[in-house]
C-alpha cells in the first residue's frame, strides 16, 4: 500500500467518510481500509479474546461487524478486528504502521494480541535523540550485515525482549553484547553482572570511522535491514527495528556515513576482571580497556553460535549496494 492511496479514496466521487472503503486487500480476510478519514488495518476476528485499546495514535476494536465495503461489494461481511491509526502528522509512524501491518497481513507469524501490543508500544516510544544510542544502533546493524555476509542470520536473536533485552543478541549457546566506538579508544563501559556471570557471553567491539565517500549511513543500514531477506520476512525483527529507529534517531547522525575499521570479539569467561565481590555490592559498572590484538575474528565470533557450521543463506541484495 502507498500513502497516496488514501488520497485516491478520498477523491472518489460521492466519498462518504462515514462508510468503509477498501484500500488494499491482504489475502482473503485482511486488508487496509479508510473509515472516518483514518487508516485502518483489519483482519478476520481472532479466536482469542482481545481487549479494546485507546491511545494517542491508535484505537483497537476487536470483533467489529462489517456488513459491506462500499467500493468492493465482494469483500466478505463478518466480524473483523480493527486497528485504526488516528489522524496524525508523524510520517514515520504512518509509514511504520503501513509496513508492519502489511507484513503481518501476509505473514502472521505471531499472535494478533502480541502484534497489537508491539504496534502500541512503537507508537508511544519517545525520541531521545541520543548520539550514543544512535552509534550503538549503527554498530549492531553493521554486525548483522557482516554476519549475513558470512552466511549467518542473527535477526532471530536480536532484541528478544525489546528495550528490556539483557543482551543485543541472545541464544542458548551464546549471547552477543555489541559495543561501538567512532574513536581510537578501546575502553568501553560495561556492566559487570551482565558480562561476568558465567554465561557464554561474547563482547563484540565494532570500530567505525567517518567516511563520507565509502561509508554507509544509518539510513543505508536500516534500508538494508528492511529490504534484505531473510530480515525483510522476519516480522518480530522488523517491529524491533522500527522501535529502535524511533527511539535512537539523532538528526545529525542519520546521514553521517561510517566505515567499519574492525570487528573484534572477546569471550567474557576468558577475560580478567574483579574477583571476590561481596554479595552486598551490586550494579557495578566500569570502563574496560580491551586489547584488540587478542580479539576473535568475525568467523570465530560466529562459531560460538554455529559450532563452526555456518548456514549459507544467499541473501538478496538491495539496490543501494
Amino acid at each position: 500500500m502507498k500513502i497516496d492511496d488514501i488520497s485516491r479514496i478520498k477523491n472518489l466521487k460521492g466519498f462518504n467518510s462515514e462508510r468503509i472503503y477498501l484500500i488494499e486487500k491482504l489475502g482473503f480476510d485482511a486488508g487496509f481500509f479508510l473509515y472516518r478519514n483514518c487508516l485502518c488495518f483489519a483482519k478476520a476476528a481472532a479466536e482469542e479474546t482481545l481487549t479494546p485499546v485507546m491511545t494517542t495514535y491508535l484505537e483497537f476494536n476487536p470483533s467489529t461487524k462489517i456488513r459491506s465495503v462500499i467500493n468492493d461489494p465482494s469483500f466478505a461481511p463478518g466480524s473483523y478486528d480493527f486497528l485504526t491509526l488516528k489522524e496524525c502528522e508523524d510520517y514515520d509512524i504512518l509509514t511504520s504502521f503501513i509496513k508492519l501491518c502489511e507484513l503481518y497481513g501476509k505473514n502472521p507469524s505471531m499472535a494478533f494480541s502480541d502484534f497489537i501490543n508491539a504496534i502500541v508500544e512503537l507508537c508511544q516510544l519517545p525520541r531521545n535523540q541520543s548520539k550514543l544510542d544512535c552509534l550503538g544502533f549503527v554498530g549492531e546493524l553493521f554486525f548483522l550485515k557482516k554476519a549475513l555476509e558470512d552466511g549467518v542470520d542473527l535477526s532471530p536473536l536480536w532484541h528478544l525482549s525489546g528495550s528490556r533485552s539483557k543482551y543485543d543478541f541472545a541464544s542458548d549457546k551464546v549471547n552477543y553484547e555489541v559495543k561501538t566506538s567512532d574513536s581510537e579508544s578501546t575502553a568501553f563501559l560495561i556492566k559487570h553482572e551482565q558480562v561476568f556471570n558465567g554465561q557464554p557471553n561474547v563482547i563484540v567491539l565494532v570500530s567505525v570511522r567517518s567516511d563520507e565517500a565509502m561509508g554507509l549511513s544509518l539510513k543505508d543500514l536500516v534500508r538494508f535491514a528492511r529490504e534484505t531477506e531473510p530480515f525483510s520476512q522476519n516480522l518480530r525483527f522488523q517491529i524491533e527495528l522500527e522501535k529502535e529507529l524511533r527511539k535512537s534517531i539523532d538528526p545529525d547522525m542519520q546521514n553521517k556515513k561510517f566505515l567499519v575499521s574492525g570487528i573484534f570479539g572477546f569471550d567474557a569467561r576468558k577475560l580478567g576482571t574483579i574477583k571476590n565481590i561481596p554479595f552486598c555490592i551490586s550494579e557495578i559498572s566500569y570502563r574496560y580497556d580491551f586489547d584488540v590484538s587478542e580479539g576473535l575474528s568475525v568467523s570465530e565470533i560466529l562459531e560460538k553460535l554455529t559450532d563452526g557450521k555456518t548456514k549459507v543463506l544467499n541473501p538478496s541484495r538491495p539496490k543501494i549496494w
